[in-house]
């Protein structure tokens, strides 16, 4: 019997992913005051990111994003959604946690540079 999963994983995202590492500031915006902070990407695809965080954002949380791609060109900002969240823990150190960002609202030339830098590396 043939192992179908790689086909229903490469089937599930839309978008082909990177692994980078790109410095992120983001805003929880479903908090009263905004909470901001700073981040890195582990990946990046024209459809999302996924961040490592600190604390646990609960998945359907409203975040305002603003990163550099390593081109070193302009800031990309966006808006997203936390759709799932994992913990980590390496070592001795606290816990962190990989979160899945879906783009809710980005620019077609942001979406596009994005996704042309991710597919000249990959």
């Amino acid at each position: 019997m043939q192992d179908n999963l790689g086909e229903v994983e490469q089937e599930r995202r839309k978008f082909v992913r990177l692994d980078i590492s790109c410095n992120v500031n983001y805003k929880i915006l479903d908090e009263k005051p905004i909470i901001q902070d700073k981040s890195q990407t582990k990946n990046i695809s024209a459809g999302g990111i996924c961040l490592i965080v600190d604390e646990e954002l609960k998945p359907g949380t409203s975040l305002d994003l603003d990163f550099e791609l390593p081109d070193k060109k302009t800031p990309i900002k966006a808006k997203g959604m936390v759709v799932w969240i994992k913990p980590f823990k390496i070592a001795s150190e606290q816990q962190h946690f990989d979160s899945g960002i879906e783009f809710t609202q980005i620019s077609p030339t942001e979406r596009k540079r994005i996704d042309q830098y991710v597919f000249r590396f990959k």
